[in-house]
């Protein structure tokens, strides 16, 4: 519910909830990060935030849902990012090359993304989180589209936006493998690796007829 529609205890109580349910996803995220997720288990999140496994039932029902709701999190951001791409410029190559750098930051930076992107169905059942499956599949299809635009433009030479979008997640997503439980700051060259994957991907969608530099597709 939102916090307008709420009384003020109920917003300074909603508010506070928030914000505990925020530091317990980033406890969770650093433990399956350094430990693994089949190792963590609620009864270790719960000691890192002072609570007991039965106060931790007040914010989730279970490790699984910790897990989908840090994907979620993360989606949710890459698929606001690439909508905001999307407003600022009408070029789908300048689209492409800017969520290509940010999804590799975000795989890098964030301590949990590699285990659960690469485990992603293996570890959370379609039919228990549809919603997630639901936020994901938006944002393939968005990726879709934007190529789909591209080649609608002449500017990339495929003629199947789907395997186009496939390649792209694919080889971005393989990312998570390079970086497991490191921190930002142990990964100073992620923006660098980005523009590198963008300008390998969007230079092998680009129709040879339609040049577009690299140093002005570059800018984000």
């Amino acid at each position: 519910m939102p916090l307008d529609e709420l009384t003020k205890p109920q917003q300074r109580q909603e508010i506070r909830r928030r914000h505990r349910l925020k530091q317990l996803l980033a406890v969770a995220s650093r433990l399956f990060a350094d430990k693994g997720y089949d190792a963590t288990t609620l009864d270790m999140i719960a000691g890192d935030l002072g609570l007991t496994k039965t106060g931790l039932y007040n914010y989730v029902q279970s490790k699984e849902e910790i897990a989908a709701l840090i994907l979620e999190g993360a989606i949710s951001h890459l698929l606001q990012a690439l909508t905001d791409f999307e407003h600022h410029s009408a070029d789908p190559r300048q689209v492409l090359h800017q969520i290509i750098i940010e999804q590799v930051e975000s795989l890098a930076h964030h301590p949990a993304g590699p285990l659960l992107i690469m485990h992603f169905d293996q570890i959370l059942d379609p039919d228990t989180f549809p919603g997630l499956y639901a936020l994901r599949h938006s944002y393939e299809i968005q990726l879709r589209q934007v190529i789909e635009r591209g080649i609608q433009q002449g500017l990339f030479a495929v003629d199947d936006a789907k395997l186009g979008s496939l390649l792209l997640l694919g080889a971005v997503n393989w990312v998570a493998r390079w970086f497991p439980g490191q921190d930002a700051s142990a990964i100073p060259n992620a923006h660098h690796i980005g523009q590198w994957f963008a300008q390998v991907i969007v230079g092998g969608l680009r129709s040879p007829d339609m040049g577009l530099g690299s140093n002005e597709e570059g800018k984000s």
